[in-house]
């Protein structure tokens, strides 16, 4: 069985536009969508490639949006019996406590930040709200970590940023996205491997030159926290599923990266 932790949508009249716009972006290096951005869009690709559960990693990119995205995540959650959402935080948001336990009392497990988007350091003082409620109301938070083509020439989440947040807040539950950062394999080795951080395979089987290094974090990285992520629409579920089905573990790890990990943090 599959359970898909990182994927992407949007509601129905936005996805159009929205797609559109972030393909547009995404093109600078190589990427295009594999779905049309909707809900259905991620079922059908879960459907064609055996994937049982997919999250949806919802994102305020500005304070106003966050109400709006955080009802589409209750909505999806309330109607979509093979997805499960996160909501989404905006340091400069109203009321984050309201937003939080809505999404708690909605049965909504973490947040997604992407540090990119917003255009925030990681470790900038601004977030540790977000960090402190995420701990109270125990959800988890799964952050974009390394090069995004949003903000191609500056990294505003880097696995040294991460380590920092884990030592400032360490009864966080954290997942780093694309195994501890894109574009930062020897840092992620160097910092991370070994700690109590969750990491998702999302869009590592885009990079095939990569693959030996990508290959040795899911070697020295403690396997109960590896989660697999496809990042769908901008990977396709064949060469990111292919990217576990070729690592160098064995086939309980495989397993664990696959469903048990992520169906025991999602509890």
């Amino acid at each position: 069985m599959i359970f898909d932790f990182h994927t992407h949508c949007f509601p129905d009249a936005l996805a159009p536009r929205a797609i559109a716009h972030l393909a547009e972006i995404s093109r600078k290096c190589g990427l295009s969508p594999t779905t049309n951005g909707t809900a259905q869009g991620v079922l059908d690709q879960m459907h064609a490639h055996g994937v049982d559960k997919s999250l949806i990693c919802n994102v305020s990119t500005n304070a106003h949006q966050m109400p709006k995205v955080n009802a589409f995540a209750a909505e999806l959650a309330r109607t979509q019996p093979e997805l499960y959402a996160l909501g989404s935080l905006h340091p400069h948001g109203e009321d984050l406590e309201g937003q939080i336990r809505m999404l708690k009392d909605a049965g909504i497990k973490g947040i997604k930040l992407h540090p990119d988007y917003i255009r925030i350091e990681f470790d900038d003082p601004v977030l540790h709200p977000i960090f402190e409620l995420c701990t109270a109301y125990d959800m988890f938070l799964l952050t974009h970590t390394g090069y995004d083509p949003n903000s191609p020439d500056h990294m505003h989440c880097r696995p040294r940023q991460v380590k920092t947040v884990m030592e400032n807040f360490p009864r966080l539950t954290l997942i780093a996205a694309h195994m501890g950062g894109i574009d930062c394999e020897q840092e992620v080795l160097d910092l991370l491997c070994g700690k109590q951080l969750y990491m998702d395979t999302s869009h590592s089987g885009s990079y095939p030159h990569r693959h030996p290094l990508l290959h040795k974090i899911l070697q020295k990285h403690d396997p109960a926290l590896l989660l697999y992520g496809s990042d769908c629409p901008w990977s396709g579920q064949e060469r990111e599923q292919n990217f576990v089905l070729e690592a160098p573990v064995s086939d309980d790890v495989k397993q664990a990266i696959f469903w048990d990990n992520a169906m025991r943090l999602m509890k």
